[in-house]
């Protein structure tokens, strides 16, 4: 329900003052479809590493720069989809800030030449950087009016049940250097953190 709830206000007040539910290639401001994916992680699961915002603005705007090059030099509807959200995965990747809907955005103007050529990369400010950074305040705002902590901070406290048991670190056995490798050994130093 809060989740819901909170997707609902998110767009809501998205498309109320900024974006428009049309096309208005003038200002270029306009709701997308990857931002509903974004509302799914912003207001669901907050937590995640892939909703932070980082991954979620950076993410989205990395992937649209790269579909809006990808729209100027290729014409064939088909490459032009794959090789924009190949290329924005790989972009969202190597700058640590995968964000799913980020592909979403990069086939959104690989399917749209004709308004991404109107905009240019302009598409990647407004309304991408723009729509994403008021999604990412207003998951912020709702989080801790509904006391949600968003976005997600680990912070350092001493043995933070109260009792005398070792922390979970330590009795794991393993060092941090040594779960490092690990991740990167199975290669999922993208997907987890230590």
């Amino acid at each position: 329900m809060r989740a819901g709830l909170g997707a609902f206000i998110g767009l809501s007040l998205a498309g109320a003052f900024v974006l428009s539910p049309t096309i208005d290639l003038n200002l270029g401001l306009y709701l997308v479809a990857p931002f509903g994916a974004s509302s799914v992680l912003l207001f669901a699961v907050p937590n995640s590493p892939l909703a932070q915002p980082w991954s979620a603005i950076v993410g989205n705007v990395v992937a649209a720069l790269i579909a809006v090059a990808v729209c100027m030099v290729i014409a064939d509807p088909i490459l032009r989809i794959a090789l924009a959200v190949g290329l924005a995965i790989t972009g969202t990747s190597l700058c640590r800030a995968l964000h799913p809907p980020a592909g979403a955005v990069a086939m959104t103007a690989a399917m749209s030449p004709d308004a991404v050529r109107e905009l240019g990369f302009l598409f990647a400010l407004m309304p991408i950087g723009i729509g994403t950074l008021l999604l990412v305040v207003i998951a912020i705002i709702y989080g801790r009016v509904t006391g949600r902590h968003y976005p997600f901070r680990q912070f350092e406290v001493a043995n933070s049940y109260g009792t005398q048991d070792r922390e979970p670190m330590e009795r794991l056995g393993l060092s941090e250097s040594e779960l490092t490798d690990i991740l990167d050994r199975y290669e999922q130093s993208f997907n987890l953190g230590v």
